[in-house]
């Protein structure tokens, strides 16, 4: 540093100090990468463990990383293309069903039926047991007879990749038939319920029947059976889930 000048060493200008830069000499270079590697020997052997041994414990651990579980964002898929990463499911989607409906005491008829559903099941598009809930309304007509509701139902059942099958049961929240002059108006009215049918690419086509004991006030209580076809359509989403290597799966959509 030049004499009067009152800066430090490293704030120094080059140009305008004499005084020469300060350098690390060559021959303390091995030293220094000795001690750094001196240091991390020290660690390793306070730990306890033997560096060869650490070394090798890290390639196998590296090497199984791609073993533990699927990673963020994959799907596993099983025969025929169909999701099996195995996460529970849950859906929704919109019934309608129509065909014959026998009514005791009055000539054969006809029945409708639109319903929402909301459904969960074992897997995503997999086979497994599958559980659901249905609320919609029907109508239904006969010679001298007409009637409806609002049944809501509840059903379980089993499902493969194409085949779906449940059996169920509930009540209808409240009933009004109008048979022979004469209207009757009734609560809860029970019945049970079974579908048989296959299911593809979100839409579900069944076979369906119901069996229900319509009590009523003002008209004569009937026992009734409906026997018809059912067409759903349905959106089905995957519940996330934790794998082993903590990286959550990403819900599916179909």
């Amino acid at each position: 540093m030049k004499a009067g000048c009152s800066r430090p060493p490293w704030g120094c200008d080059a140009r305008r100090c004499s005084r020469p830069a300060l350098r690390v000499p060559r021959a303390l270079t091995p030293a220094l990468f000795l001690c750094c590697v001196s240091a991390q020997a020290a660690e390793t052997a306070i730990a306890g463990e033997d560096p060869a041994e650490a070394e090798q414990r890290r390639a196998i651990s590296h090497g199984m990383d791609d073993k533990r579980g699927p990673r963020f964002g994959e799907r596993k898929l099983g025969p025929l293309g169909v999701d099996a990463s195995g996460g529970a499911a849950v859906g929704s989607g919109v019934r309608g069903s129509f065909g014959r409906v026998f009514t005791q005491g009055l000539d054969p008829g006809w029945y409708g039926r639109l319903e929402l559903s909301a459904f969960t099941a074992a897997s995503l598009h997999a086979s497994g047991p599958v559980g659901g809930a249905l609320i919609g309304g029907e109508f239904w007509t006969a010679p001298d007879a007409a009637g409806g509701g609002l049944p809501m139902s509840f059903y379980f059942g089993l499902r493969s990749p194409a085949v779906i099958s449940t059996l169920g049961g509930g009540f209808e929240l409240f009933i009004v038939d109008d048979v022979k002059d004469d209207t009757g108006f009734g609560l809860y009215a029970p019945f049970g319920a079974f579908a048989l049918g296959i299911e593809a690419g979100g839409v579900r086509i069944l076979a369906e029947g119901r069996a229900q004991f319509r009590w009523q006030w003002g008209a004569d209580d009937r026992t009734q059976l409906s026997v018809g076809l059912s067409i759903a359509h349905v959106f089905e989403n995957e519940v996330p889930t934790i794998v082993e290597n903590d990286s959550p799966r990403v819900p599916q959509q179909r």
